[in-house]
């Protein structure tokens, strides 16, 4: 799973258009969790816990027979390659579309799901 993360990591900090649509070409698994560390790096930038975070790491535990602990530590250690989008947000288009393409696919899949449906804002 940490590998598939650094895959779909990969493609989002390509950034554009055409990596962010791919996310839906991606495996379920990698899928998961390429949001689940979107949403540990928004909360580390914001200095607080993002529910949609927890949603899925739960999720992303449940799909690959881990413990949350496992999943979580294995997420929270790609958090660091996300946050500068985060903290660069207001100045910088490239991050302001990284960050807006993920969240819509985030959110649209978290739709998806009995772990993360009811956490969408």
């Amino acid at each position: 799973m940490a590998k598939a993360l650094h895959i779909a990591l990969g493609l989002a900090l390509l950034g554009g258009a055409a990596q962010a649509q791919g996310f839906d070409t991606l495996p379920e698994d990698q899928q998961i969790g390429y949001c689940a560390g979107f949403y540990l790096a928004e909360g580390a930038h914001l200095g607080s816990d993002q529910p949609l975070a927890a949603g899925f790491v739960a999720l992303a535990a449940r799909t690959s027979a881990q413990a949350e602990a496992d999943v979580a530590a294995k997420l929270e250690g790609t958090t660091p390659m996300l946050v500068p989008f985060f903290q660069t947000y207001d100045s910088n288009p490239s991050a302001q579309a990284m960050i807006d393409q993920s969240r819509a696919f985030c959110e649209g899949l978290a739709a998806g799901y009995d772990e993360t449906a009811g956490l969408l804002p």
